[in-house]
């Protein structure tokens, strides 16, 4: 009898682990409008089938994208043929079958095409192009003063800037910005030409001038999901059903609608049900609506991610920097360390950490760790220096050993200064923290990103200003905490 219940015990326990390890899928996407609609409609078409789906929408470029799929954080995200073979394989001009190849070496693998090409173009404001007669990227070449504005990612690229200028000899000066943000400088006359992609609605909305490529430099970008090996049959069979149902002017139409406000979960869904390949419809939410649940959420989780990296840097700063308070020839290259390790910039950081912790939470912690440790070591190190070195001599001669010497002297003279940094440190993070949303770890930098890659104003500030708020309100309360602690001592 005892051994029928063990064995029923058992049986149900086996069960229920089976149930807590339900597959989940992680959709990702990159942080422009068209990766994120075609984000969602893989993941509202794999939820529609049963399976459970987890977004990481808006990670920070193809760098980081890809390197999340290939370290197995996400299991698929959209990506295009001619950026798969020029900045992930570094191999030009590579067919469909030739990168499928390519990528069995990296444990991921290339679905069948969604069904458009939406390649690389350049784009000028239309009454400019018409004035100074320019129809062709080639037409750049006679008007060298022209300034162009290209994205990091596009001037680095095998298929971007370097190579164009080669093979059309321009010698046009480039500013760098981001992609978002180039149609506002290319609008407001900062600029003369930028990058663009040819299914950018932008390009009808701004009345901008596509480019004739006469020399056919860009290569074919044929929209593909592209997954983990690991990732379930059944799953990839499901996308691959998505061949060949996107065509340009839908995907194009897509686009539009999302810089018109409408939501790109309610753009998924009715593109699926015009395929009739989901049927239930339910109510979805505009992106710009505000949500005040969201708001405090993401600023719960923003609030968090700060608090917890300060107090990590906190933890390890002040020993370290009190042990090399009387250490000159240690202090230096300590100090030293500390502030090159503030010179890395966030988002590299941050891209760098992936392969060792993955993303989302962690590398970001661990990046806001990182710089929160020079103002902490420095002013510490100050403070402890900074100290009359008759209190501690006499400390000593009445017999106090060094612990009770730090404990009972040193720290506590000290910790205005060791506040000051702490506090320093917290509100150069909060600002820092936004750029989490890049590796998908939330907080309010979540809006930015949005708001950045639909070029819509209002949707930027739902989260720049609750983190500029919140700067202050941090930096208030540690200016009431200083006065304390000033008054005590």
């Amino acid at each position: 009898m005892h051994f029928k219940q063990l064995i029923l015990c058992l049986t149900l326990l086996f069960s229920l682990s089976a149930l807590s390890n339900e597959t989940i899928i992680t959709v990702g996407s990159k942080r422009f409008t068209e990766n994120y609609i075609l984000g969602e409609i893989m993941s509202q078409y794999l939820e529609s089938n049963d399976f459970k789906v987890e977004r990481k929408f808006g990670l920070g470029g193809t760098l980081i994208a890809f390197q999340a799929l290939f370290s197995n954080e996400i299991d698929v995200y959209p990506e295009y043929t001619g950026t798969l073979s020029e900045a992930v394989f570094k191999k030009k001009n590579q067919s469909l079958e030739q990168l499928r190849t390519l990528s069995k070496e990296k444990n991921v693998e290339i679905l069948k095409p969604f069904g458009f090409n939406n390649t690389y173009a350049i784009v000028m404001r239309t009454p400019h192009a018409q004035k100074l007669k320019i129809k062709n990227i080639s037409d750049l070449s006679l008007h060298p003063k022209l300034q162009g504005a290209f994205s990091g990612e596009f001037q680095q690229r095998n298929d971007g800037w370097v190579s164009l200028k080669k093979m059309y000899k321009l010698q046009n000066k480039i500013r760098s910005i981001e992609v978002p943000l180039t149609y506002e400088a290319l609008k407001n006359k900062k600029v003369d030409f930028v990058e663009a992609y040819s299914t950018e609605p932008l390009i009808l909305k701004n009345n901008l001038k596509l480019l004739y490529d006469d020399k056919n430099f860009f290569p074919t970008y044929a929209a593909v999901p592209i997954v983990h090996k690991q990732l379930p049959q059944k799953a990839k069979n499901l996308l691959n059903k998505l061949h060949n149902s996107i065509d340009t002017d839908s995907m194009t139409k897509m686009n539009q609608l999302a810089t018109q406000g409408v939501s790109f979960s309610q753009i998924a869904q009715e593109f699926l049900i015009s395929k009739k390949l989901v049927i239930k419809k339910s109510i979805l939410k505009n992106n710009s609506s505000f949500n005040v649940e969201k708001l405090i959420q993401r600023t719960k989780d923003h609030l968090f991610l700060t608090c917890l990296a300060v107090l990590f840097a906190t933890l390890i700063a002040v020993p370290i920097a009190s042990f090399i308070s009387n250490k000159p020839r240690l202090a230096q290259p300590v100090l030293t360390f500390s502030g090159l390790l503030q010179t890395i910039p966030s988002i590299a950081l941050l891209t760098f950490m992936i392969p060792f912790v993955g993303i989302g939470f962690k590398p970001a912690l661990l990046g806001l760790f990182v710089y929160s440790l020079l103002p902490i070591i420095r002013n510490t190190y100050t403070a402890m220096n900074s100290i009359d070195p008759r209190i501690i001599t006499s400390a000593r001669g009445i017999g106090l050993y060094p612990l009770e010497i730090f404990c009972s002297i040193k720290l506590p003279l000290s910790l205005p200064m060791i506040l000051a940094g702490i506090r320093t440190a917290t509100i150069l993070n909060i600002g820092t923290a936004t750029l989490a949303a890049f590796i998908g770890a939330g907080g309010l930098g979540e809006p930015i990103v949005t708001g950045l890659a639909l070029n819509d104003t209002s949707i930027i500030l739902e989260g720049a200003v609750p983190a500029a708020l919140l700067a202050i309100v941090i930096d208030f309360l540690f200016g009431k905490l200083e006065k304390t602690f000033n008054k005590s001592l």
